[in-house]
């Protein structure tokens, strides 16, 4: 069973006396402490603090701050520049600092593995222990969307006055309620603690509300949106079997040797799926486009790596584009495909056909209507903040496009095109959007942020038209 817990994303992440967690206590909410052995080299910028998670009060990853006790020692060495290593979590480089009482206020903005680790050879082969899992808040990022779970209840209006799309429930199962309970585990948040954004920053349109989807070996999110009268219900999921993640890195000077052929590869991955249900009550005027670093990612374990501490973790990124021209639409479709062989290995996988996408669609429009939608699912051993942690990962991501023809025309065309790659590779995966929200909060650029792609791989890309009539581009 996946038990969730709430990571602290603003003000819930508030401070506590230095003698009110234990060691214990604070690794389990903010990450193991860092405790490099020989094997691995530091840079010199990095500054330990004593204690490790024990001197932190608290982590606001809307605006990037780490909040220490102030008489901790190495918090009076941090710099602009330097970067502070506190926790699996509490990992970045200073752009500065603020006291705030006893506490400092550490404003930081992303690293990446080779600003923290100078010399040393990373190699781990880890199992998925995606049944002891848990789901985590990891934060509002600048930019980002608030975590709302999906399995709170609303009443909103119906979309469209046909029928309406299904409600998440009849895409499979999510961790029920009972799951949710809150715990003293990794970033505790009280329920209902509402994220304050920094002044300035304008909210991201819709009204997205996430769930991580867990039945058996079927392991995915969940999303809907309510805008402007347009409504979503997706799922982006996998199956697996035996899941294990491995690496094999060497840095040398703060760079990856790329001559020794590092190897980050994900086994196990058995098929991937796609759900879509939408409808739009407005046609034109509820159309839009979303770029979503969901919040809500799933931690399978921390880990000590040569001393350093990471957390390996599954993250999602989704990003939509709706095209209804009529109102009171509806469109939905639903595939499965099988995928053979590793993510990130010398060969690229090959993908089978479960379930056509393309005889599944389904809709009611008096126009043409079409629909965008793509996630990504990503593995990743890393540190700091969870929405921009540094590391090692394995990406998994397909894109959809979908058209439907009008009710009234003579021959209702319909069409389908997949695009599936997986890839490879070390850094902060980090969107445009992200970029430019972390550029406001921060003061300063962070065009710096980068990933190395060690692998990618186009392992499908096809449309498929129905019926196969030429006025159809069959």
């Amino acid at each position: 069973m996946i038990t969730a817990l709430l990571l602290v994303a603003a003000v819930g992440l508030t401070g506590c006396g230095p003698d009110e967690l234990s060691m214990e206590e604070a690794e389990a909410r903010y990450g193991k402490a860092p405790r490099p052995d020989s094997s691995i080299t530091l840079d010199p910028d990095v500054v330990l603090i004593d204690g490790g998670p024990t001197a932190i009060r608290g982590i606001d990853p809307a605006r990037m701050t780490i909040t220490l006790d102030g008489d901790a020692g190495g918090v009076a060495d941090l710099k602009p520049g330097k970067v502070l290593f506190a926790s699996a979590l509490a990992v970045g480089r200073v752009v500065r600092t603020a006291a705030e009482g006893d506490d400092v206020v550490v404003t930081i903005a992303p690293v990446d593995v080779t600003d923290v680790i100078r010399d040393g050879h990373l190699q781990f082969d880890e199992e998925l222990s995606f049944g002891q899992a848990s789901i985590v808040d990891a934060g509002t990022a600048p930019g980002g969307y608030e975590y709302t779970d999906i399995s709170v209840k609303d009443d909103p209006s119906p979309a469209t006055s046909a029928p309406a799309p299904a409600s998440p429930a009849a895409f499979g199962r999510t961790v029920d309620d009972t799951a949710l309970a809150v715990t003293a585990g990794f970033g505790l948040r009280q329920p209902g603690a509402r994220v304050r954004k920094p002044a300035g920053e304008v909210e991201p349109e819709g009204d997205w509300k996430f769930g991580v989807v867990h039945d058996g070996n079927r392991l995915g999110l969940q999303a809907t949106l309510d805008h402007k009268g347009t409504k979503i219900n997706s799922e982006f999921h996998v199956t697996y079997d035996r899941p294990k993640f491995r690496a094999d890195l060497t840095i040398r000077s703060n760079a990856i040797e790329v001559a020794r052929d590092p190897q980050v590869i994900l086994d196990g991955i058995q098929s991937i799926g796609i759900k879509i249900d939408s409808g739009s009550g407005q046609g034109l005027r509820g159309n839009g486009r979303w770029t979503v670093d969901v919040p809500a990612q799933l931690v399978s374990s921390q880990l000590l790596i040569y001393g350093v501490p990471m957390t390996l973790k599954v993250g999602f990124k989704l990003s939509v584009a709706t095209a209804f021209s009529a109102k009171n639409s509806t469109l939905s479709a639903e595939g499965e495909w099988s995928v053979h062989g590793p993510i990130g290995g010398g060969k690229p996988p090959t993908l089978g056909t479960l379930k056509s996408i393309t005889n599944s669609i389904r809709g009611t429009s008096l126009g043409i209507n079409g629909f965008v939608w793509g996630a990504a699912l990503t593995v990743k051993l890393g540190f700091g903040i969870l929405a921009l942690s540094a590391g090692p990962y394995a990406k998994l991501a397909a894109t959809v496009g979908l058209t439907l023809g009008s009710d009234l025309a003579i021959v209702r065309c319909q069409s389908a095109t997949l695009n599936v790659a997986a890839s490879a590779g070390i850094g902060v995966d980090a969107s445009e959007p992200a970029k430019k929200a972390l550029g406001k909060v921060l003061g300063t650029a962070v065009d710096a942020l980068k990933k190395i792609e060690l692998k990618k791989h186009d392992i499908y890309r096809k449309t498929r038209n129905s019926p196969p009539l030429a006025i159809c581009g069959g």
